[in-house]
């Protein structure tokens, strides 16, 4: 069947949806079961029953009849997206072949298939798709739809940092940290941890925040301020484990003067984002 005959099923089969006197569940169940083909996956569903109850609950001025045009529109958008997403990665678009290949890491839209993940990374990958490169190279590392073949991940991580991946400079510091296809060598992983972070990846500037605080015992000497400066880096991006540790920082005066409210303040930010030593901390302190 045609990407235009299942659409045109699909808008016959909601428009019937309006004629039910469903409750609110009732309507999102049925009409998960029309799409229930066409995304070939019911997590898809699961998703977006979740984020339909939150969007309705949040307009509680909506009528029944809006509500169901919510999710008929919500799900018929998704499902046009992907369509065209799909074609896209068909013609060689190597975004769209990125895209397509998370959506069958994830179970998203079609159900989990690591080789068609391999499959369509590759063809971004080989085209010189950055994003791709490093995530073929991560499916190398764990042989997830190949032959696990750390040497090859390597390849992969090289070509993909060559073009200024953070992703792909962090992995091979920690491919060289852990001696993971190469030989352990502590002073190249400091040097790719260092380049991943000046390129922006969370992981590595916390990694180095924590060991110019503490020292490394290999290559890293203490540095107070350093650590502040890569924890602040990775706390103003979101990363939940900087935002602890930099709060820690202010709350003891490490590298910097003892300010209780700003440590506070990203206590709470961790905390917002899950870290649980955040929440635990803010508890002990009594604070929300």
């Amino acid at each position: 069947m045609t990407v235009i005959k299942r659409t045109i099923w699909f808008l016959i089969a909601c428009f019937a949806l309006n004629l039910l006197g469903n409750e609110f569940d009732d309507v999102v169940k049925e009409a998960a079961g029309v799409v229930d083909n066409l995304f070939h996956d019911e997590k898809v569903n699961e998703l977006f029953k979740t984020r339909l109850r939150r969007e309705v609950i949040q307009n509680t001025y909506l009528t029944d009849k809006q509500k169901v045009d919510l999710i008929k529109n919500a799900y018929l958008q998704a499902y046009l997206e992907i369509e065209k997403k799909l074609k896209a990665a068909e013609q060689g678009d190597v975004e769209a072949q990125y895209y397509i290949g998370n959506c069958y890491d994830m179970g998203m839209y079609f159900p989990e298939d690591k080789k068609k993940v391999v499959e369509w990374y590759r063809k971004a990958a080989e085209q010189g798709y950055a994003h791709a490169q490093n995530a073929l190279g991560v499916c190398y590392t764990w042989g997830k739809g190949v032959p696990k073949d750390l040497e090859k991940a390597m390849e992969w991580f090289y070509k993909a940092a060559e073009q200024g991946d953070a992703n792909a400079m962090h992995n091979i510091a920690d491919h060289y940290m852990n001696g993971s296809g190469v030989e352990q060598h502590m002073s190249k992983a400091i040097e790719w941890f260092t380049k991943a972070a000046e390129n922006g990846d969370t992981r590595s500037q916390w990694l180095l925040g924590k060991w110019y605080e503490n020292g490394n015992g290999f290559e890293v000497l203490k540095d107070i301020s350093k650590a502040v400066k890569w924890y602040s880096m990775a706390a103003k991006q979101g990363y939940s484990e900087a935002q602890y540790s930099l709060g820690a920082c202010y709350e003891k005066g490490i590298g910097v003067a003892k300010d209780l409210p700003t440590a506070i303040e990203w206590y709470r930010k961790a905390a917002k984002m899950g870290n649980a030593e955040a929440k635990k901390r803010l508890e002990e302190l009594n604070q929300k």
